[in-house]
């Protein structure tokens, strides 16, 4: 599966910073087939197509533009039984399939019911070399692995766009290499305490400094 690189410096657009859902893009419909356990082909009229084996969490694509392809709408995309195609396409897990859906996909946004004050760890790191990502990719799973944090610190922190922190986010948990510690209230009271919280763990990292210079290095790499 080949790897997806984004420009590093995404634009956002009017109304971009509003909730999308899973329907909205193919997400969706990809997490309900791998639900039914079926071999299925999902199909975009002009983008492309997926085979997926849920039984054995593999998938094969062929697919002319990932991102147009994986933003599509659930409800326009085509669903039909089938096997493993006879083509010789390389195959991936399932896991980088999910990740690809919700960090394309999503366009930048949050899925509904998400927050960037989530408190969040990093379970495992997902195989860059085989998914779509920011080059800060690398900095976000770093920065989680080591000890929980949010999303609003990592990105500035990091002083990263909201764009990378919100894709990152949603890749993440839908691949399951990013594990929800605690959901965060929307309610202003709670969001002022995770304000405070989230300053008063940035005092704490005197090694910050380090994760921009882990980040310029393995960019240059």
């Amino acid at each position: 599966m080949r790897s997806t690189r984004l420009a590093e410096e995404p634009a956002r657009h009017p109304g971009q910073d509003a909730a999308i859902r899973k329907s909205e893009c193919l997400l969706a419909e990809i997490e309900s087939a791998i639900e039914r356990t079926r071999q299925v082909t999902i199909e975009v009229d002009g983008l492309g197509q997926i085979w997926l084996d849920p039984e054995h969490s593999l998938y094969w694509q062929q697919v002319t533009d990932p991102d147009a392809f994986f933003s599509t709408p659930s409800s326009q995309a085509s669903v039909t039984r089938a096997s493993a195609p006879n083509m010789r396409l390389p195959s991936g897990p399932l896991e980088e399939l999910l990740w690809d859906a919700a960090f394309l996909g999503s366009g930048g946004r949050l899925f509904e019911g998400s927050s960037l004050h989530d408190l969040l760890e990093l379970n495992w790191w997902p195989n860059l070399t085989r998914i779509a990502h920011y080059e800060s990719t690398f900095a976000l799973c770093a920065f989680l692995s080591n000890r929980p944090s949010t999303m609003h610190l990592a990105f500035r922190a990091l002083h990263l766009s909201e764009d990378e922190a919100c894709r990152f986010y949603n890749g993440g948990r839908a691949s399951g290499c990013l594990k929800l510690l605690k959901t965060r209230s929307g309610e202003p009271a709670s969001l002022k305490a995770v304000m405070k919280s989230d300053k008063e763990g940035a005092g704490d990292r005197a090694a910050l400094p380090f994760w921009s210079r882990l980040f310029n290095r393995i960019s240059g790499l």
